[in-house]
This record gives structure tokens, C-alpha cells and sequence, in this order.
């Protein structure tokens, strides 16, 4: 009877760590191909000229602000 109890234990176990392994491998491989999907649907843009000046303002504002705050 224990031996039975262990062996569909152990047998229950490894269905389970099989079933989750699986479903994290489908996870990372569905991940990264949507990733690629997305990176090819929607290309990074290079900063143009006019955003490096706005850019520029925002970090000018922030360092102002965080050096009044304190």
C-alpha cells in the first residue's frame, strides 16, 4: 500500500514538473517571438534634432526640480 502511494506520488510529481516546464518553455519561446514581431511591426526611431532639444529641456526641468525639492 505504501509503495503504491509513493509510486503514484512520485509518478504525479513528475507530470507536474514536466506540465509547468513545458508551459515556461512555451512562454519564453511566445515572448520572444512576439517581442521580434513587434520590433519589426514598430522599428526604434533615431532621435531627430528637434527631440533632442525637448529632450534636453525635460532633464533641464528635472535636475531644476529635484534640486528645489530638497
Amino acid at each position: 500500500m505504501a509503495q503504491q502511494l509513493l509510486a503514484e506520488a512520485t509518478n504525479l510529481l513528475l507530470y507536474g514538473l514536466t506540465t509547468v516546464f513545458v508551459f515556461l518553455c512555451l512562454l519564453i519561446l511566445l515572448t520572444s517571438l512576439m517581442s521580434q514581431f513587434v520590433l519589426k511591426l514598430a522599428p526604434i526611431k533615431s532621435i531627430e534634432k528637434k527631440d533632442a532639444h525637448l529632450e534636453q529641456a525635460v532633464k533641464e526641468a528635472a535636475i531644476k526640480f529635484h534640486n528645489n525639492r530638497g
